[in-house]
């Protein structure tokens, strides 16, 4: 019982840091003040590194490694269920913060 208790905590611990670190991104899906101070520095310092990777075209990125990729950005049509009020920025505009949804399909095998 003592590891499911473990196991448990450590995911709470877990889904914490990815609130903190959404809360801190400028085009967040929502915002937890607390989420930072449940996850500890322990959690948010050990994923640092995790979040440093951007790319402002990802279906040239996929193509590269064999993938045909579609992308949508959450709040376009198609993706938004009805919580995006704000517009975001168009893809033209490149250096931004952004999050995408990829659907893929492998076309050739990467060597």
């Amino acid at each position: 019982m003592t590891e499911i208790k473990d196991f448990v905590s450590r995911t709470s611990l877990y889904i914490a840091g990815m609130r903190a670190f959404e809360t801190e991104r400028s085009d967040r899906l929502f915002e937890d003040p607390f989420a930072a101070d449940l996850a500890g520095n322990e959690i948010l310092d050990s994923w640092s590194d995790y979040w440093h990777f951007g790319c402002d075209n990802p279906e040239q990125l996929f193509a590269q490694y064999g993938w045909n990729a579609s992308v949508v950005k959450p709040g376009d049509e198609g993706a938004n269920y009805n919580r995006y009020k704000k517009p975001r920025p168009p893809r033209e505009v490149l250096d931004v913060a952004r999050t995408f949804f990829v659907t893929a399909k492998k076309t050739t095998e990467f060597s």
